[in-house]
């Protein structure tokens, strides 16, 4: 294979491998300062917006970390607002969750297919002119210099090896990171024993913007609803079950909640397994990590993607102050760990309220969701949307101490 060398034609500040939310959210806050970005991406276009969508929920601290850079107004014109939700039982309701008393400028959590939100922010990087974006580029390994960082990719299109120079490096490749492999960070976890099956189909619930939770004898249904008309169902399921039948979320959307769902009003239906794993160091030398590269939780509860998004933002404001050097590094690594530990065990937590089954155990479970819905009525609605996680929007502790690392003076947010 042919090997091009080192591309001298545009000097970059950073290098961020994977256009996912968070490589795109990083290259987007990067270039609003004016830093010349370069975003590699393996696949050689974007996956259409009903695959590949397992996140659809974006907090309010993220929304609050997007709307700094101009980019929330756009996700809110397409996203639904899901202002409350029901935990439903056996025969009853549970209770109700209502975010609209949130004392935040978003009270509420915008429902978006993850495809869908990735295009946005593409769109917005489009418009700058100090960041690019160039798809069918693998990466395959890096070396660090004293002053710099070299990628090197491979070229699918062309069939060559290339060659690219920057000061620092970003890892947002996901769960299978090559970054986090070449910087050689241990990523240890493992995975639920347990499966899903998600499907979206045509809305014809009348349940509105609300979502839905019930909480069965069989296992758990979620239940979102999407932009478009569309509804979002989720359920759990044995790990080693009967084979995946074309029918089978419709089956069990029907015998959980009594809920009949179309064939024809299916859009599309997938069946995954979930894992649970985190990184032993966010960074190594001038390469640092951040979203799914750097942790992957339970997606029941919406944190994953979320958590990128501020791991995002704590990357931007330690790479725009050009703070190198270990201490800067150590607070970027201390505060994400810290941020995703919190998010790991939430949602560990819903895994497991989620996943019981059995007549006694979805009892004992209900019992207490009833209880705790009702005696902490006021601190669920900020622990359901991560408005409690530490760190969960990184503008202004986070950018304190960065200031003092790197020896100079803090920056306000805006």
């Amino acid at each position: 294979m042919k090997e091009i060398g080192a591309n001298s034609t545009r000097d970059y500040h950073t290098i961020i491998i994977g256009a996912g939310a968070t490589g795109l959210a990083l290259a987007n806050m990067l270039a609003a300062s004016g830093l010349p970005c370069l975003v590699l991406e393996r696949e050689l276009s974007p996956a259409p917006s009903f695959r590949n969508s397992r996140a659809i929920g974006i907090m309010p601290p993220s929304l609050a970390i997007l709307d700094r850079y101009g980019i929330a107004e756009p996700l809110l014109r397409f996203g639904v607002r899901v202002h409350g939700a029901v935990a439903h039982g056996r025969r009853c309701v549970i209770g109700r969750i209502t975010l609209e008393r949130l004392t935040h400028r978003f009270p509420f959590v915008l429902s978006l297919p993850q495809a869908v939100t990735e295009s946005v922010l593409a769109e917005c990087l489009a418009k700058s002119r100090s960041a690019e974006v160039r798809r069918g580029m693998e990466f395959i390994g890096l070396r660090e210099r004293d002053d710099c960082v070299e990628a090197r990719v491979r070229n699918l299109a062309a069939g060559a090896i290339e060659t690219f120079r920057a000061r620092y490096l970003a890892g947002c490749d996901g769960m299978h990171s090559a970054v986090r492999e070449s910087a050689g960070l241990r990523f240890r976890g493992g995975i639920y024993p347990v499966s899903f099956c998600m499907a979206d189909y045509t809305d014809r619930t009348g349940w509105g913007d609300e979502a839905h939770f019930f909480f069965t004898e069989r296992g758990l249904l979620e239940s979102f609803p999407l932009p478009g008309g569309r509804r979002r169902w989720n359920v759990s399921r044995r790990p080693h079950g009967p084979t995946e039948a074309e029918n089978f979320l419709a089956r069990e959307v029907r015998r959980r909640c009594g809920i009949g769902l179309k064939p024809a009003d299916r859009v599309f239906q997938a069946f995954y397994r979930v894992y649970h794993y985190r990184v032993e160091r966010y960074y190594r030398g001038r390469v640092l990590l951040a979203g799914d590269a750097a942790h992957i939780m339970s997606p029941i509860g919406g944190q994953g993607m979320n958590t990128g998004f501020a791991d995002a933002e704590a990357a931007a404001l330690l790479l725009t102050r050009d703070a190198n050097g270990e201490k800067a590094f150590d607070v970027y690594h201390a505060c994400r760990s810290t941020a995703a530990r919190a998010a790991r065990r939430r949602a560990a937590l819903a895994m497991l309220a989620g996943t019981l089954r059995g007549r006694f155990f979805s009892a004992l479970r209900n019992s207490l969701l009833w209880i705790f819905l009702r005696a902490l009525s006021k601190k669920i609605p900020g622990y359901c949307t991560m408005l409690t996680i530490p760190w969960a929007d990184p503008a202004i502790r986070y950018r304190d101490r960065i200031g003092r690392t790197a020896g100079g003076k803090p920056e306000h947010s805006k």
